[in-house]
């Protein structure tokens, strides 16, 4: 079965923006979603990871294009 990607375009927000946004989505989400996430703030690295441990979240995708960072999150 196919999982269900879910996109947030997060580009332009900047701290705490993102990573509130992230946990209230991800929060929404069923197990066997994937949310993929877009931003161009340099601080949602950090932030995003620490939600995730702190979560219990998977990252299973991390990928930064110049200035953009690309986050595909999946809830265990």
């Amino acid at each position: 079965m196919n999982k269900k990607k879910i996109k947030m375009d997060l580009i332009g927000l900047k701290c705490p923006l993102p990573v509130l946004k992230t946990a209230k989505k991800i929060k929404e989400i069923n197990n066997e979603s994937l949310l993929e996430i877009k931003t161009d703030d340099p601080s949602a690295e950090n932030d995003i990871e620490e939600l995730c441990r702190n979560n219990n979240y998977k990252v299973l995708q991390k990928l930064k294009e110049k200035k953009v960072l690309y986050f595909v999150l999946k809830k265990n």
